[in-house]
């Protein structure tokens, strides 16, 4: 895990913190999708969010392995959005969040139910189990729920 990046995560949480958000839900998408925060897509991309369509911000391109219908496995690039700051990311999240994923907004104060929600986030059939075993992980893990007392 990179300690430092998941520091400076967490420290952009403590904004949102009284929002009623999860910030633990919020933190585990975050966590599961750069791997520890080890591979942080571009500046401040967290989620693997692709550019949308007529994308005005910051543009990362990244070769990405998938596997195609017939499950073989192929390489391709794709241009995934990205963001000056944590800041920005964090809103442009929450906005999709309201915006697509009805069901975790619905119940974004409670972590299980946001994470759950989120599972047309990714192909993987079992996405929101994944994302529910990092939760569990995390809140477990005394390193990081020690540095989350204190810096959120």
């Amino acid at each position: 895990m990179n300690q430092i990046e998941s520091i400076r995560f967490m420290k952009a949480l403590r904004k949102i913190k009284d929002a009623g958000i999860s910030v633990w839900a919020i933190y585990t998408h975050a966590f599961y999708h750069t791997q520890g925060f080890e591979n942080i897509i571009g500046r401040n991309n967290f989620w693997g969010v692709i550019k949308p369509h007529r994308w005005p911000g910051l543009v990362t391109v990244k070769a990405i392995k998938e596997y195609d219908a017939s499950d073989a496995k192929v390489v391709s690039t794709t241009e995934f959005a990205d963001w000056e700051t944590i800041d920005e990311a964090l809103a442009f999240y929450l906005k999709r969040i309201e915006k697509d994923y009805d069901s975790s907004w619905k119940c974004k104060s409670c972590a299980y139910c946001f994470l759950f929600g989120l599972e047309y986030w990714d192909k993987d059939s079992i996405y929101e189990r994944r994302l529910i075993d990092a939760y569990e992980f995390i809140r477990h893990d005394p390193e990081i729920g020690n540095d989350f007392e204190h810096y959120v």
